[in-house]
């Protein structure tokens, strides 16, 4: 044996040495004893054997390791069983005629493929050669296979987003192990997203190669994968994707290296050429599209739209998304209170749980439709400008605080097209500048159609019926949030996460206080001092923007795997039964025993209303909330956590019951005080606190900035906790002993609960009317589009 040679068998390196070796080893015999430990270091026994046999040496201590080895030989029939499984499942998912009987060529393939040798690596990689062959030039994916795999997965897509992942596209499954391993690399994400992966396979035997070697089911699962196939394979591609040109298409394509047969055209020169084909269509839509109508052109639109009996009625796009536990079903319930109205309106939506809309969807929507009003829920135009037009009208209904809204260029751009309606903090008109003129007020609408207190079939109700339920996809832990968004902070900006990191501890200390004080300010002061410490800007929105993408985001969290944790406790204490529905409950370490799974909305949703005894709405924003309407719709009974956070605005009150800036018992520059008496609400709210063990107010300070909110009866007021519950303090719980007496009243007393249900449901349907408010809203913006065009006009006269 030569030096170099003796120093690579030493080396480690198995597949390169044997590379060497094999091809000398009729030459050389005396190289048998170490190719032969080569091919056992990689656990193929039996070609280690056939080695030893064909050089007739004798090496005692090899012939023992290789006798110590398991059977390295992959079975034709464990293959033929595999292949016969994974051909049913690709014939399914198949795209288009591919003109390939599967099951005929996978039968006439397994007759050939008994000439050849699949031999099994103890890294789980495999080889494949014609049967008995030393020829190492014949055996087919002679390499570390399946960790080269994982290693190109974790590189390529370790640091991806699952839940921004692109479209996937891979060329040949011989072998299997780059499917396999980005199929686990891109794992369906907590909303129900999974990335489409798109195989391409010009030649079926090497598509039979591939599937003879793995179980698709387990290494998939019920995943979306499209499978080109046969001759036609890339024209097959090439056409699916122009179909489906309104998606996202373009994404990373991963041709195998093993791969024979080439498909034609290859599928990255078909991405690349989808992708500028798409880009030339949005940009010619856009122009067909965007005309510059005006508010005068929009005023006289919506005087005809609005006149009675009107012959052309309002046209809406609503646009959402499906990958939300509830904001794809509070679009539909908008689109169905349209409809209702008589308008016509049309939902845009994903078509499935593997596809994300391209910008070309929205612009060929709005082309279809040629809408009067797009109302999109918490996303303003200005966050997508690239997908909607700038000349029609857009209502952002705000169902969320999500961070995205709390950025002052987003107010900044907002133009006399563009309104708010719903949940509406008051740091959105001033820190953020969006307009008051141009917003409505509204609390998280129900879908009332439905939910209804109409009987429940049976098995639902068995189904379902406990003593208290929850339903919240929030089961990720406290503690487990905070690592998450100080990561991602940290991943962009170590000092980011180090001022989350900071603020932790006081967010620990506002939950505990959330009953007593409200929180906002001290979360926004500390939020400004962790941006000092940690050298980062302090000034203008910064500390907001940390409190609404961090601080508060965790402090409702905390309170509600809190007040979670309470209800588990007094369950156990008292045998009654919990229910606690939602995604990932079943790996919460204290809270597992109670997880019930997700549940649908409709029918599903109803009867979990309705079968329990009562709800539980745990929530520091707000006690007028969408589910505690449901629940309430429904025949069911809501009962709420109640913080000093979340139980009224007092000012929203002052303004709800008209009270003017003139009452004021007190006013100078910074602002003005008002006795609770001047409000009904207020009053009401007093005894209610008092009740439920929440401070009390003896008086209302109102700042400068919030004045102009206090204009009579306001076209901008969301209906408060009184509205929705009558006596919040009667159904709300500030304490685990609150919630004790409350949950053994609602699970003991049926006349109480059933007139209290009553109750809540007879305020929704007067306060919260989805189809009342729209009528509402575009009242106002067609008043308001009236007044620009007016103010348009005095100016250009001027």
């Amino acid at each position: 044996m030569n030096t170099d040679l003796v120093a690579l068998a030493r080396a480690g390196r198995p597949y390169k040495f044997l590379r060497a070796a094999l091809p000398s080893l009729d030459a050389r015999p005396d190289l048998a004893p170490a190719i032969a430990e080569n091919l056992v270091a990689l656990g193929l026994r039996t070609p280690a054997a056939q080695v030893l046999g064909l050089a007739g040496v004798d090496a005692p201590s090899v012939r023992a390791r290789i006798e110590s080895l398991r059977d390295d030989r992959f079975a034709l029939d464990a293959r033929a069983a595999l292949l016969t499984k994974n051909v049913v499942r690709v014939e399914r998912d198949c795209i288009g005629a591919h003109g390939l009987d599967l099951p005929a060529l996978a039968r006439s393939w397994l007759e050939r493929e008994a000439m050849f040798d699949v031999l099994a690596t103890n890294a789980g990689s495999v080889i494949r050669r014609p049967g008995g062959s030393l020829d190492v030039a014949a055996w087919c994916w002679f390499a570390e296979q399946r960790g080269e795999a994982r290693a190109f997965a974790e590189r390529n897509l370790g640091d991806v987003d699952p839940g921004t992942m692109p479209p996937i596209t891979i060329e040949g499954v011989n072998p299997p192990w780059i499917l396999a391993e980005v199929a686990r690399a891109t794992p369906r994400t907590p909303n129900g997203y999974q990335a489409l992966l798109r195989v391409v396979q010009a030649d079926p035997d090497e598509l039979f190669e591939g599937l003879s070697l793995i179980d698709l089911d387990a290494a998939l699962g019920d995943r979306s994968v499209r499978w080109y196939l046969g001759p036609r394979a890339g024209e097959l591609f090439a056409a699916d994707i122009a179909r489906d040109d309104a998606l996202r298409i373009t994404g990373p394509a991963v041709p195998i290296a093993s791969v024979r047969t080439r498909a034609a055209p290859a599928p990255e020169q078909t991405i690349e050429a989808a992708g500028a084909a798409q880009l030339a269509d949005l940009a010619a839509t856009r122009e067909r599209v965007d005309r510059g109508r005006d508010e005068a052109f929009w005023r006289a639109r919506y005087e005809r739209a609005l006149a009675p009996s009107s012959s052309e009625p309002l046209r809406v796009l609503i646009p959402t998304c499906r990958f939300t536990t509830y904001i794809q079903h509070a679009a539909e319930g908008l689109a169905q209170s349209c409809r209702a109205l008589g308008w016509r309106a049309e939902l845009l939506i994903e078509p499935d749980d593997a596809s994300q809309l391209s910008a070309l969807a929205y612009w060929r929507a709005a082309e279809r439709l040629d809408p009067d009003l797009i109302v999109l829920i918490n996303y303003p135009r200005a966050v997508r400008p690239e997908a909607f037009p700038r000349d029609v009208p857009f209502v952002c209904w705000i169902q969320d605080r999500m961070p995205h809204l709390f950025d002052r260029s987003i107010g900044e751009s907002q133009t006399p097209l563009d309104f708010l309606c719903g949940l509406l903090p008051p740091p959105l008109f001033g820190s953020y500048l969006y307009p008051r003129e141009r917003a409505r007020a509204a609390p998280g609408l129900p879908r009332e159609r439905p939910f209804n207190d109409a009987p429940i079939d049976q098995a639902r109700t068995e189904r379902f019926a406990c003593d208290v339920a929850a339903v919240t996809n929030h089961a990720e832990t406290p503690d487990a949030m905070h690592d998450r968004l100080v990561a991602e902070q940290a991943a962009s900006c170590a000092r980011s996460g180090e001022v989350l990191a900071r603020l932790r501890a006081v967010v620990d200390r506002a939950a505990d206080i959330a009953t007593r004080e409200r929180c906002t300010r001290m979360l926004v002061d500390a939020a400004r001092e962790a941006l000092v410490g940690a050298g980062l800007p302090s000034s203008a929105d910064a500390p907001n923007r940390v409190v609404e993408h961090y601080a508060r985001p965790l402090l409702d969290r905390t309170i509600r795997h809190r007040a979670l944790g309470w209800t588990a406790e007094l369950c156990e204490r008292h045998a009654w039964r919990f229910h606690l529905y939602g995604r990932g409950w079943d790996q919460h370490p204290t809270l597992a025993r109670y997880a019930m799974g997700p549940v649908r909305h409709g029918e599903d949703l109803r009867a979990c209303y309705a079968a329990a005894r009562c709800h539980l709405h745990i929530a520091a924003s707000s006690l007028v909330h969408q589910r505690v309407m449901e629940c309430a719709l429904a025949g069911g009974l809501p009962l709420a956590h109640l913080l000093e956070e979340n139980s009224g605005d007092p000012i929203e009150a002052l303004a709800r019951d008209g009270v003017l800036a003139t009452q004021a018992v007190s006013a100078d520059e910074t602002g003005a005080t008002f006795d609770i008496t001047s409000s009904p609400t207020l009053i009401a709210e007093t005894f209610m606190r008092q009740r439920a063990g929440l401070a009390v107010r003896t008086g209302v300070r109102v700042p400068r900035s919030r004045l102009d909110d206090l204009v009579g009866p306001s076209r901008r007021c969301s209906p408060g906790p009184i509205d929705l519950f009558g006596d919040p303090g009667e159904l709300g719980f500030a304490s685990k002993g609150q919630l004790e007496e409350k949950l053994s009243r609602a699970i003991g007393d049926d006349a109480w609960r059933g007139a209290w249900s009553s109750i809540v449901r007879t305020r929704v349907r007067a306060h919260a009317s989805q189809e009342r408010l729209l009528t509402q809203l575009v009242r106002m913006i067609g008043a308001s589009l009236g007044e620009s065009a007016r103010e348009r006009s005095a100016q250009a006269a001027a």
